[in-house]
């Protein structure tokens, strides 16, 4: 014979009234003491919104940007900016040419500036601080003090107190962010000024780049140091080897350009599938300014430095040439056919492809490659039938799927390399 289970008794009416009566007194208590409080990071979101209703009552003005290069606004303060490029196109040579504009005695530099310009704000101070992560500590960190102080105005033995330096390159991956966090915070402390932060290499501040996790939480940082810690960040990338998409490395290079404000890449023309000597400083974004501004610089072996390329050179050269074999009609001529082809208006794709075969005698796979290129920005400009300064533009037809190119101006209008 099973054992018999007890099944529990059911309340009763009287129990279930006093049960209702008990959860109405608990309620009735609670709505008279009020509405439980805010956690803490309850209150901490309502208190920015309460501080951006503030600021949303008065004309917003922006503040204009710390560093200028020939004239055009390219770095603002408080935001995060990436500088990328391949291996060996002389990322950090850049990133030491700001750093030496910034902390400029007199505020001039020493020797070709590539016509970069800091502008600081009126009775601003600003500190530069410069993080390395991959060079030795011996002679390579040095060497790359040195000549950012040389450009600055400053001798081996002179250390300017608005500069401070060091390297996370003894630490374990693992122990890099965290040191990063307190290394900020010590210089906060104590300075009430505009810090400015270089981070070379910004990749190796993580214990891999291609870590959703580990990303997220080195850009989280890096804006709350921006917003709290009034601060600048420059970090430098390197693109992803062997591909052509000239993409920053990992996950944390795709966060990183969708968070910066500014990216600068820099790297070589190639010509024929070989690098030229020629050196492209190309803005792919900029968040407060027009995108497609590029300079052209070479590497000069006296001075080991970057200096500005000669007109000459420049103009025989495009932005972002692919590699391949030589091809036998420039982007020069491409360039100097548009106009011709788009003088009416847009055309489809395939229609301005097709024209460009009859016009250069190319193949379609070529003249469709050229297309590609020429759409990136700072690709190439050249002067439409008006006179205007104008990049191929690419953008889908209000109806169906085609694709349509056309010269659209840009401002403000940079110098062309085809007339």
């Amino acid at each position: 014979m099973l054992p018999s289970t007890a099944v529990p008794a059911a309340p009763t009416p009287t129990a279930l009234t006093l049960l209702n009566l008990q959860q109405r007194l608990a309620a009735e208590a609670q709505a008279a003491a009020g509405p439980a409080p805010p956690s803490s990071r309850l209150a901490d979101i309502l208190a920015l919104g309460q501080q951006v209703r503030q600021a949303t009552e008065q004309p917003v003005t922006f503040r204009p940007a710390l560093l200028w290069q020939d004239g055009e606004p390219v770095f603002w303060p408080s935001t995060v900016n990436l500088i990328q490029g391949p291996t060996g196109a002389h990322k950090s040579r850049i990133a030491e040419l700001i750093g030496s504009a910034i902390i400029a005695r007199g505020g001039q530099l020493q020797g070709d500036a590539l016509g970069l310009e800091f502008r600081p704000a009126p009775g601003e101070q600003y500190r530069l601080l410069y993080i390395d992560t991959e060079r030795n500590l011996s002679d390579q960190l040095p060497f790359a003090i040195q000549s950012l102080k040389g450009r600055a105005g400053y001798g081996f033995t002179e250390h300017p107190p608005e500069l401070d330096y060091t390297s996370l390159v003894m630490l374990p991956r693992a122990e890099r962010f965290p040191t990063l966090v307190e290394y900020l915070a010590h210089h906060r402390a104590g300075f009430e000024g505009h810090l400015i932060v270089v981070l070379d290499v910004l990749s190796d501040c993580v214990a891999d780049f291609n870590d959703v996790v580990a990303s997220l939480a080195l850009m989280d940082m890096l804006n709350v140091a921006v917003n709290e810690q009034n601060a600048t960040i420059i970090g430098v990338i390197h693109e992803n080897p062997g591909t052509t998409t000239s993409k920053a490395r990992g996950h944390l290079g795709t966060e990183a350009t969708n968070k910066a404000s500014t990216v600068l890449q820099i790297g070589y023309v190639k010509e024929g599938g070989r690098p030229t000597p020629l050196i492209q400083l190309s803005y792919l974004k900029r968040r407060y300014g027009a995108p497609g501004l590029a300079f052209f610089a070479t590497y000069d072996e006296e001075t080991k430095g970057l200096v500005r390329a000669d007109q000459d050179l420049a103009a025989g050269y495009t932005a972002n040439r692919s590699a391949g074999a030589p091809r036998k009609v420039s982007v020069a001529n491409v360039l100097s056919a548009l106009p011709e082809l788009l003088v009416f208006g847009p055309m489809r794709a395939g229609e301005l492809a097709d024209a460009l075969v009859q016009h250069l005698g190319i193949g379609i796979r070529t003249a469709k490659a050229y297309l590609t290129e020429l759409v990136q920005p700072g690709a190439g400009y050249v002067q439409d039938s008006q006179g205007r300064t104008c990049q191929l533009s690419k953008s889908k037809a209000a109806y169906g799927p085609s694709v349509l190119y056309s010269l659209e101006p840009i401002s403000p209008p940079k110098q062309c390399l085809v007339q």
